[in-house]
């Protein structure tokens, strides 16, 4: 009798071990950084003159992930231009063919392509024609996908809220837009006002706003208009982020003799913006940069952070909203170009997507993504 009450203790023991065990080593395989790259959109044929250029990235909680872009017919920002993504359904371990949201039947410029995921899970993608100038038969587009990016709704116009009359060139994002916490859907853009006297299809002198939607994308309406200071010139390219207290953090390209990112922040992403300032823990070359909210105390950003070329893309984290950001981990030393950067959220584990121009072998923009884990950072 004895014998058999030591027995059992001895299995309970054991199987305590065993669970103990396993307990460990998936906390360990946890904890081991995950990293991976590919290359997402680009051309076989030395002689096809396609670059792939202007990336964005937007990941749903449910393991969606698309990826796009502009693909260009030469590398002018004027060049014949569609809009074109990949889709995974499989948090990026897997992905669609290429597929084109604009453009496809029709030469022309359609440019800037930006995405927002909603808290229904539909995916709103906004982009432009001929940079919305009506003079070109130009124009600002919506559309919509209720399926994770695999079918779109038929375009609707928007260009009227964009404020035609007041401006020449248009342009969103680039990047992806963000979704508040109220629901309110919030993309930056950038225009070219009639009054500074530019040529029409010119992209600078620009000022900036933001693009918003209070009731899912059904209407559109603009921000308060930023100009650029006495440092910051020329302000474009806005990334936006969500602080911890709901204001909205703006980060914009600046071309000013100072090679830093500018900054403000609103109360609501609309109007209130603070003055735009430089982030000197924010070296640039002059380029766009991708931001996304990693968790309640953490944010990232991506940029290539050298001041006189586009290279040493790296990735930063802020644990301060914004206030102050890490040195980073460099993702591409001696190339780059535009970067996005996004989190998907589906559990077990996030993932980190950055969507990054990089040179092929021919010289062509083509499109790489970099997925990993915080840890690997």
């Amino acid at each position: 009798m004895h014998g058999r009450s030591v027995d059992k203790r001895m299995n309970w023991l054991l199987d305590i071990l065993i669970v103990a065990i396993v307990i460990v080593g998936a906390l360990f395989l946890w904890n081991i950084p995950k990293y991976s790259r590919q290359t997402l959109f680009y051309v076989y044929d030395s002689q096809d003159d396609t670059n792939y250029r202007i990336p964005g990235i937007v990941a749903l909680d449910d393991g969606t992930v698309v990826a796009y872009c502009e693909k260009r017919q030469g590398a002018s920002d004027w060049a014949d231009i569609c809009i074109a993504c990949r889709v995974s359904k499989d948090r990026g371990a897997s992905w669609s063919r290429e597929m084109i949201l604009a453009g496809d039947s029709d030469t022309g410029t359609y440019n800037n392509p930006i995405m927002i995921a909603d808290q229904q899970g539909t995916l709103h993608c906004l982009y432009c024609k001929e940079y919305g100038l009506e003079e070109k038969d130009g124009g600002v587009y919506h559309i919509m996908s209720s399926d994770g990016g695999l079918t779109w709704s038929a375009p609707e116009n928007i260009s009227e809220c964009t404020l035609p009359s007041y401006r020449n060139a248009f342009a969103l994002g680039p990047g992806h837009g963000i979704c508040l916490d109220d629901g309110t859907l919030l993309v930056g853009v950038w225009m070219v006002p009639k009054e500074y006297g530019a040529e029409l299809e010119s992209h600078a002198p620009s000022v900036i706003s933001t693009l918003y939607s209070k009731d899912g994308g059904e209407n559109w309406e603009l921000g308060e208009i930023l100009e650029g200071t006495e440092a910051i010139k020329s302000p474009s390219e806005a990334a936006l982020v969500q602080l911890a207290d709901g204001k909205v953090l703006l980060n914009v390209r600046n071309v000013g003799e100072e090679k830093y990112r500018a900054v403000a922040v609103s109360p609501d992403g609309i109007s209130g913006w603070s003055r735009l300032a430089l982030d000197e823990d924010l070296p640039d070359p002059t380029c766009m940069a991708g931001m996304a909210r990693y968790d309640d105390s953490t944010i990232l950003f991506v940029n290539a952070a050298n001041q006189s070329a586009r290279n040493d893309m790296t990735v930063r984290m802020s644990r301060d909203d914004g206030a102050s950001w890490n040195t980073g981990k460099v993702l591409i030393s001696s190339d780059g170009g535009y970067a996005d950067i996004n989190v998907g959220n589906k559990f077990p584990r996030k993932m980190i997507y950055v969507l990054a121009e990089e040179h092929d072998a021919n010289g062509k923009f083509m499109l790489v993504l970099y997925s990993f884990t915080k840890n690997w950072l």
